[in-house]
């Protein structure tokens, strides 16, 4: 008898090597995932511009970015003796104007640079809600929580939001003929535009995706939104606010997305280096005693076997480090 609903990707024969590299946008998970594969040792520009909501607003920093179209300035605010961007998540900020707009600029770069190198764009959607900027009647992907009045909220449809995907995604072949995409839906629920509003802006977005992807041959879809809320079907998967994930269900769903996705030698190489992490992460009573140097130097020899595939030069310092000259090791 099965006490689960077992969510299987369409995997459109995708799959992954050590050296596939992704670069992901939007929503929370896409920080999640781009954590993971950064982690795993898998090359990943992780979320440039920060959290991102929804795909107009995706759409606008990538087009921006590829097409190095000047920054819009009228969005620019000061808020709090701190200039932001309203397309910009809080983190692009700066008590000088000049810097901020530095600051967004190489950010832009950065992210052109490693559009231009990777093979999968992992594009995470959050909402179909957006807001609009009142005075400039224009969409913006951050408030940074100005008062309510100077926005209007709006419901980007099913159609409004297939014709900015489309015209994303020619642009996008345009710019990198070989990047594939991998779309997903945040499954974090947004509370704050009530359960039903919400569940109807998600609604909208899964149609979208299926609408995607029965169109487009080189773009797939991972549920991890079916995975949380279809087989994690349990708040104690959820973190203490019933609204984000935990990290068990965190845990679970990426080794979902490795198990369908990664190819054979990477779940071998997967399974070798969480060993390794696990070893460097291993905190004895006593680090001079004779058995934890063995240890370290074995330890050592393991991850230079993989220096000629993965950048390892971190962790050989940090483990390094905590050899003993020999006149201070002491037996256990």
């Amino acid at each position: 008898m099965e006490f689960r609903t077992s969510i299987e990707p369409n995997l459109k024969n995708i799959k992954f090597g050590l050296h596939t590299k992704f670069l992901t946008i939007g929503s929370c998970f896409s920080e999640v995932l781009g954590n993971y594969l950064n982690n795993i040792k898998i090359e990943c520009l992780n979320n440039p511009f920060g959290v991102i909501y929804n795909l107009k607003s995706i759409s606008n920093l990538i087009l921006d970015s590829i097409s190095d179209s000047d920054l819009d300035r009228k969005k620019i605010i000061k808020k709090e003796e701190l200039y932001v961007h309203l397309d910009y998540h809080s983190n692009f900020r700066n008590e000088n104007l000049e810097n901020l707009i530095t600051q967004i600029e190489n950010a832009k770069l950065i992210f052109k640079n490693g559009l231009k190198n990777s093979n999968y764009l992992v594009i995470t959607l959050g909402t179909s809600w957006v807001y609009e900027k009142i005075d400039l009647k224009e969409i913006v992907s951050n408030c940074h929580k100005l008062d309510n009045n100077l926005f209007e909220k709006k419901l980007l449809s099913l159609g409004d939001q297939f014709i900015i995907f489309r015209n994303l995604y020619h642009r996008l072949k345009e710019f990198n003929p070989d990047l594939k995409i991998i779309l997903t839906i945040s499954p974090v629920r947004h509370l704050k535009d009530t359960i039903s509003l919400n569940n109807l802006s998600k609604s909208i977005l899964r149609v979208l995706v299926h609408d995607i992807i029965s169109q487009y041959h080189d773009v797939t879809y991972f549920p991890a939104y079916e995975i949380m809320l279809d087989d994690l079907r349990d708040y104690r998967y959820y973190k203490a606010d019933l609204i984000h994930p935990n990290e068990m269900a965190e845990e679970y769903i990426l080794e979902n997305f490795s198990n369908s996705y990664f190819n054979t030698d990477l779940l071998t190489f997967v399974a070798d280096w969480k060993k390794i992490k696990s070893a460097i992460a291993h905190k004895p009573f006593n680090p001079k005693t004779i058995q934890h140097q063995i240890f370290i130097k074995k330890t050592i020899a393991k991850i230079q076997s993989l220096s000629n595939k993965i950048d390892v030069k971190n962790e050989l310092i940090l483990l390094k480090s905590q050899l003993e000259k020999e006149e201070l090791i002491v037996k256990n």
